[in-house]
């Protein structure tokens, strides 16, 4: 494999693991307090989906176990792609980093199917004339724009000047 493919791989796997770990923080138990888990009942996450997309409770429920094992599948995943790709980086010969790299991009092949799978859950579940909304909303995830919590609308900034706080 020449440089320039191996550098290629490497732009997609980064892209990838992009990717992954922006839904898993979105997603994440873990995250931040206002997107954590509240035990008597949905959190903002859970509530901000199911109003954007004007959920019943019982669909909630179908997303929220979708979330659930989505976060499972891709925590252990992405835990095993950043061990490889810290070995792949650790000056290993020629040989290594290239079996090390067909692991890296089968991880990477199976955090697209499991996000794809999550995404089309919540696809099955969005009444319809909202699936524009969620396209928009999956397109601002991937672009690592979280602003898509705001109905995907961009506030523009100039230099210096902070963006007002809602």
């Amino acid at each position: 494999m020449n440089k320039t493919k191996v550098l290629f791989c490497l732009v997609i796997l980064l892209s990838l693991l992009n990717i992954g770990l922006i839904l898993s923080l979105f997603l994440n138990k873990q995250g931040a307090s206002h997107w954590a888990p509240n035990h008597h009942g949905p959190n903002k996450a859970d509530k901000f989906i199911q109003n954007e997309f004007d959920l019943t409770d019982a669909e909630l429920s179908i997303f929220s176990k979708s979330k659930s094992e989505h976060i499972e599948q891709s925590t252990l995943l992405n835990v095993k792609l950043k061990e490889l790709s810290s070995q792949f980086y650790s000056g290993k010969d020629q040989a290594e980093k290239d079996r090390l790299l067909a692991e890296i991009m089968e991880l990477s092949r199976e955090i697209y199917s499991i996000n794809d799978q999550h995404l089309n859950d919540l696809r099955s579940i969005v009444k319809p004339g909202k699936e524009k909304e969620l396209d928009r909303f999956i397109n601002h995830l991937i672009q690592g724009d979280h602003r898509a919590r705001r109905g995907g609308k961009h506030h523009k900034h100039h230099k210096g000047k902070h963006p007002k706080k809602h």
